[in-house]
Formats: structure tokens, sequence, C-alpha cells
């Protein structure tokens, strides 16, 4: 292991079953450094995450294939943890040009499996044929693309620069998932927007990956989804295939020689989870939230169901740091960033009054607890007790 010094690494990990901030607490680090000395890394997941990031200007916008440091101008690594889909990202960066971020900054491991349309057409036709028992779906080939590649049927963004193998691969992949007959104009546009993204984002090597990370002080690993989601320690089969622990950014922090990480934890005051699957202590809505959140992204979808609620429940929350111990040092920095505590009733998140979120501070061994009344970086403050 190379050793790095004078480095700030963070790691921003998600408790529950995602949708718990990760966004806005990766945004909150970022707005703490200059950016031309910061660098997002996304470590897990992929194109499927959803992290919603708004800023005081009123700039808003829903990241799934930048890091959510973007709006402030801090460049994003995709790791080769995690998948890439051409047509999404071009996109996301058409949306992101619209709201005057001109040239953001993107760098993506040559080694990270590329989604393609067949992927995206299989996770859609399995989600059509269910008949209402929704899986465990964002319904945008995430899963499907790690199956195939697990299949030995593999297409990684090195292969975006060589058009003929890049059209062979597509051509096996497509047979793969039984698609036969009108495929030749999907590959030869597909192709068109592979070549459009080697413009817009830059595909390096594992040796460039470790001068970039070298180059910057101030690292931030951001997570997806949440680790009762993770593909070893949730609730199969409602999980994720994907590591969502802080396995993945333990590993680069060893490969890249990132010294005494500290891990940000996330989660809602209140428990969600998208879809079918366990949620303790579920209850409606309107029981916990106060009014509706008017930056609520998560809503009813056709692979996964209803967005659901409940009370915030301290066994999941303690089975989650517990599982994530087995990948940090006993002596790495821990902290919890509890959000949207503006949302609840006030008798539910008075800390003080043995409510559920009194429970939290029982559990201990956090460095710092935070906590965020509201959707902008500014509204995270450390919480005295």
């Amino acid at each position: 292991m190379k050793k790095i010094d004078s480095k700030s690494t963070s790691i921003v990990v998600g408790l529950g079953y995602g949708d718990e901030g990760k966004g806005l607490v990766t945004d909150w680090l970022a707005s703490q450094k200059p950016n031309d000395e910061t660098l997002v890394i996304r470590f897990s997941g992929g194109h499927q995450a959803g992290h919603t990031v708004t800023l005081q200007n009123t700039v808003s916008h829903v990241f799934s294939n930048f890091g959510s440091g973007t709006l402030r101008g801090t460049p994003t690594l995709w790791s080769k943890y995690c998948t890439v889909n051409p047509i999404y990202l071009l996109n996301e960066y058409k949306i992101l040009f619209t709201k005057s971020i001109e040239d953001p900054v993107l760098y993506i491991d040559e080694d990270c499996p590329i989604t393609t349309p067949f992927d995206v057409w299989h996770n859609e036709l399995r989600c059509n044929t269910i008949n209402g028992n929704f899986i465990s779906s964002v319904g945008v080939g995430f899963g499907d693309t790690i199956q195939r590649e697990e299949d030995h049927y593999h297409l990684v963004a090195k292969d975006l620069a060589y058009p003929n193998t890049l059209r062979y691969k597509l051509q096996g992949i497509a047979r793969y998932y039984g698609y036969y007959e009108e495929i030749k104009e999907e590959i030869e546009n597909f192709i068109v927007t592979c070549n459009k993204v080697r413009n817009i984002a830059r595909i390096i090597s594992s040796d460039a990956t470790y001068e970039l990370v070298k180059s910057k002080k101030n690292i931030i690993f951001e997570g997806s989804q949440g680790i009762l989601l993770d593909q070893k320690y949730g609730f199969f089969p409602y999980v994720t295939r994907s590591n969502t622990t802080s396995e993945n950014a333990i590993n680069m922090c060893f490969e890249h020689g990132l010294l005494n990480p500290e891990i940000y934890y996330v989660t809602r005051c209140y428990a969600t989870r998208h879809g079918n699957g366990p949620l303790f202590a579920e209850c409606k809505k309107e029981d916990i939230i106060m009014t509706a959140n008017p930056n609520e992204t998560n809503v009813h979808n056709a692979c996964q169901g209803e967005f659901r609620y409940g009370i915030i429940d301290r066994e999941p929350i303690e089975y989650a740091l517990d599982v994530d111990k087995l990948y940090h040092s006993s002596f790495t920095p821990i902290n919890i960033i509890i959000t949207c505590i503006d949302q609840l009733y006030k008798n539910m998140y008075d800390f003080r009054k043995g409510t559920p979120l009194a429970t939290l501070l029982q559990i201990g061994g956090f460095n710092s607890i935070y906590v965020s009344t509201g959707p902008f970086a500014e509204h995270i403050t450390k919480l005295k007790y």
C-alpha cells in the first residue's frame, strides 16, 4: 500500500433501505473544502441511485450518473464497483446543462460495467410480467447488468473506444437475452451515444485513477442505497446487487493509501422503504409526517411499488452498524447524521422525552451526531446533548 499524507477522507453510508439523504450529506461535505482540492468517488451501485441535492440559490437536481458534489463544481470519479448507462448519463448531462452546469467533470474507471438497452429491456420485461408482485428493482437494468457480467457477457468502459469490438459484444449481449431481430438500429444508435459519452467523461486506467486520487486533498466516498439492501446482509430477495456497506470504499482507501477515513452514517428520522420487503414499525405517512415534503423525489415506481414509511427503530440501525464493523477499524471515527427532522410532528422528534429518536442516542460509539432540518447543506448542524 502506498502512503498518501495530509488527506481528509470521508465515507457516506446509508443505514436503511436507501433514500436516507446521502446526496445531501455528500454535498455538505463538498461545501467545506475548495472544489479543486476535492473529489467525490461513487463506490457502489450505479445509475440506479437517485440522490437529491438542493442549493440555496434554488438549483436542485437528482443525481444518478454524477456525484452529489457536482452542483458545486466538484469532480466525480465513477469507480470500478459502479455500473454506467451511457444513455442515462448523456440525458443527465443535458439536464445539468439546462441548469447552467455546463461542464461537469466526470472520470470513469475503465473497468466499470456498461449497461446496455438490452439489460434495461430485460429488466422492464421482468417488471411487466410479475402481476403486481413488485420485485426489488428500480427498473433501469442495474441488477441485470451485474448478472450478465457474472455470466461472462462482459462489456466495460474501456470497450467504448473500439467500435467494432463494441458492436460484436452488443450483438452477443442481445443474443444472451434472446433478442435476435430488430436490434441493428438499436446497436448503432447506442454506439453513437457511447461516442458522445467518451467526449463528456474521461475514461481512465487504474494507474490514472491512483494519480487522480493522489492529487486531491479531500476525498468523499458517496455510497448508494443503504446497508439493509446490501446483497449479503439485506433481506433476500429484496436486496440490490451491490455492496452497500463501507466495504468497497474501505478497499479503495487501502489501495490508494488513504489513511484514517471518517465514516458518516445517514438515516432519516423515520424509516422508509421503496417496494416490498420487511419494514420495522411500519405506519402511515400521516401518522409521523407533519406536512408533505415538497422535495420528496420518491414516488410510486412500476417495478418497486409504493414508497413506504415507518417509525424509526433501534434494532435495524444497530444491526446495520454492527454489520459495517466488519470493514473498518475499531479506531475509525464514526458519525451519524439524522435527516428530515423538520418533517416530523414535534412530539416525535424531541430527543429528551423517550421518543424513538431518543433511543438512537443510547446506541453510543459515535464521534459526533448531526441533524438536518431542511434540504440544504446549511441545515446540517452538530447535535449537542
